[in-house]
This record gives structure tokens, C-alpha cells and sequence, in this order.
């Protein structure tokens, strides 16, 4: 990714403070604890300034105590050092299931949270702490136009299995005509189609909002913020995407996701337990800190040296080299085809949900 790096690194030179991640994430549970994951690990790994930035519903419901600071934009810290920003999605008091509509709020979140999130960068670029790089989670595809508006490189944090991504962007480009194999299998769970550079899957494990091409699916709008996620990989200037996985648990999907043009990020594993110590503070583990030499990185930020890792944001995300034994101690063992790879969707309060789907 030679051209967003050089964006990046002129980005950070051009902020005397230095470089500072701003992570974008949908007001949902099961997408905030992921980006938490990742915004401890960027603080442990690189020393930057990280800060989180979600919807003023959801930043109510984490600090219910800092209303009056949540109303006027302002920070928070958590105790591992993270910094918190809400924006507005257009529903300030939180999604009403009973009431409001799942596409109305697509929009409205496009259109509010735009400006709104616009004006988070503006503010921190007026308080001396401009941001070097925007990273933002899933159904949010136009926060890279904001951050690219304001001369901020952006990417992708994929939350999901690279397997899911894979799936996504083969079945909405249609390539060898998967999607139409979908089709064809007409729901059946027990058919199996071809995704390319993937094992035999079966309908049943594929995510369900591909599976099922009703057009009464209540949930078709989620599919819609797939495609448009997936058009904008095939774009010029595409983003690059990070993703909770590593070469040896999915190398096919990896693979394919590579040979069809998505500048794909390994970064995990990103789990809660390898970066937060009881009590939310950041640990370094003892050994790593005896066994692995630490060189001065770009902007006299730590780089752990002995590992493969990827430039973003003006200093090195190191990536730690994971066979298949440390894989099953951290994080289960890969799944292979046959068993469910995607995972839930999950709420925080009355937020948009998708139980039970993939």
C-alpha cells in the first residue's frame, strides 16, 4: 500500500503532536468491543494517541456519567489510555426497535454523521492533536469520504472472518458466477457452491444476508451496505483493510481476497485478553519485554524488531508470527469449511441489531 503509506507519513509529519488513529464505529456492541480490542492494541503496540469515536447514544450508555460532556463533543479516557469522541448518528436518544426504521436510520446516519464527524476532526485538528489516520468498522463505508475529504487517509477494520469478506466480495462481484450459484441453490442449506479460493462451502455456512435473496428480507438493507462496502474496494484509491485474523488461520481467503485486489491487513489476533491486564490497564508481557529488541521507530515511536507488520498511520503495526499451535491456544483453532465462520451481530441497548444473523 506504497500510496496511502506516503499519505500517511505526510499526514503525521504535518501534525507536531504526532501520529493519532481515530477509530469510527458503528453504535452497536458487537462493533465497539472490537474496536476497542484494536484501539488498546494500537496503544500498546505503537504509543500513538488513539481515540474512539461512536455515536452520542452509545457513548451515553459507556459513560452515563458525562452527559453534559457527551452533549458538548467532548473527550473521555478510559483507564488503558483510549480516548473517546462521540458524533452524532441523528438519534441522539438512542434507536427505538418498536418506532424507528432500520433504512431511515442508514441514511440519517450517513447524512448527520458526516457533518458531525467532520466537525470531530476539525475540532481535534484545532486542539493541536490532528489525526493521521481514520479507521472505521463495518456499514459505515462513508466515513472514508469524510476522512478523505478532510486530507486523512482511512481504513477499513474488518471485524468479521476474512472468510466473510471473502464471501462478500465474490458473491457481489459475481465472479465465476458464484452469486448465480447461490441463487440457483434456492435456499436449500445442504447445497454446496464454489467460492473462489475457498473450500466447498454449503449454503448453510455461507453469511445470511447473501444466502437469502428474498426482497422482502427485512434485513435486505444490511446487504445493500455490503455491496457498497465491496464497490468501494474495487475502487481507485480503494482503502486498505485491517482484519482480526492472521496468514496461517485463513491463508486461502487471504489468498483470494489478495489476488482480487483488496490490500488486506492482517493485524491479529485482536482479542481483549492480549491486551488488557485486570483492571484495564495495558500490560507488555515479561518475556516480550526480555527476549525481543526494541528499535526507534519513525516519529521516536517503539518498533518491536523481529516481525512482519505494515506501516499505517506514520508508525509500524507490528504483527507477531502465529503457527498453528499458538492459533488454537489463542483463539480456539481455525475453523475450516463445514462450520459456521461468520459471526453475530450483536446491540448495545436499543441499538440497531441483526440477532441471530451473520
Amino acid at each position: 500500500m506504497p500510496a496511502m503509506v506516503e499519505e500517511v507519513r505526510a499526514a503525521a509529519e504535518a501534525g507536531a503532536a504526532g501520529p493519532h488513529f481515530l477509530v469510527v464505529t458503528y453504535p452497536a456492541q458487537g462493533h465497539i468491543n472490537p474496536a476497542r480490542h484494536l484501539a488498546r492494541r494500537l496503544l500498546r503496540a505503537t504509543g500513538a494517541r488513539v481515540t474512539i469515536s461512536t455515536a452520542a447514544s452509545a457513548f451515553r450508555k459507556m459513560f452515563p456519567g458525562d452527559e453534559e460532556g457527551a452533549a458538548a463533543g467532548e473527550c473521555h479516557r478510559d483507564a488503558a489510555g483510549v480516548w473517546y469522541v462521540p458524533y452524532s448518528d441523528g438519534y441522539d436518544a438512542g434507536f427505538d426497535r418498536a418506532v424507528h426504521d432500520h433504512t431511515h436510520y442508514m441514511s440519517q446516519v450517513r447524512v448527520v454523521g458526516s457533518r458531525t464527524l467532520g466537525a470531530v476532526l476539525e475540532r481535534l485538528r484545532a486542539a493541536g492533536r490532528p489525526v493521521t489516520l481514520v479507521v472505521y468498522t463495518l456499514l459505515l463505508s462513508w466515513v472514508a469520504d469524510v476522512a478523505r475529504g478532510h486530507g486523512v487517509p482511512a481504513a477499513l477494520y474488518w471485524i468479521q472472518p476474512a472468510t466473510v469478506l471473502a464471501a462478500y466480495l465474490h458473491f457481489f462481484r459475481g465472479t465465476d458466477g458464484v452469486d448465480r450459484a447461490i441463487a440457483a441453490a434456492g435456499g436449500d442449506p445442504m447445497a454446496t457452491v464454489r467460492v473462489p479460493g475457498l473450500p466447498p462451502l454449503r449454503i448453510r455456512d455461507l453469511p445470511s444476508f447473501i444466502a437469502n435473496t428474498s426482497e422482502d428480507d427485512p434485513y435486505a438493507f444490511v446487504a445493500n451496505m455490503f455491496r457498497e462496502l465491496v464497490d468501494m474496494l474495487g475502487r481507485e484509491g480503494s482503502p486498505s483493510v485491517l482484519t482480526n485474523t492472521f496468514d496461517a488461520m485463513e491463508p486461502e481467503a487471504v489468498a483470494s481476497l489478495r489476488e482480487h485486489g483488496v490490500d488486506i491487513v492482517p493485524v491479529g489476533p485482536v482479542l481483549s485478553f492480549l491486551d488488557e491486564a485486570p483492571g484495564g490497564r495495558v500490560r507488555v508481557r515479561r518475556e516480550e519485554r526480555r527476549q525481543r529488541p526494541v528499535q526507534a521507530g519513525r516519529h521516536g515511536l517503539p518498533r518491536v524488531a523481529g516481525r512482519a507488520g505494515a506501516r499505517l498511520g506514520g508508525v509500524h503495526l507490528v504483527r507477531e508470527p502465529v503457527d498453528d499451535e499458538q492459533a488454537a491456544d489463542r483463539g480456539g483453532g481455525a475453523r475450516h469449511g463445514g462450520e459456521r465462520a461468520a459471526v453475530p451481530v450483536g446491540a448495545a441497548g436499543g441499538q440497531p441489531q441483526q440477532r441471530g444473523r451473520r
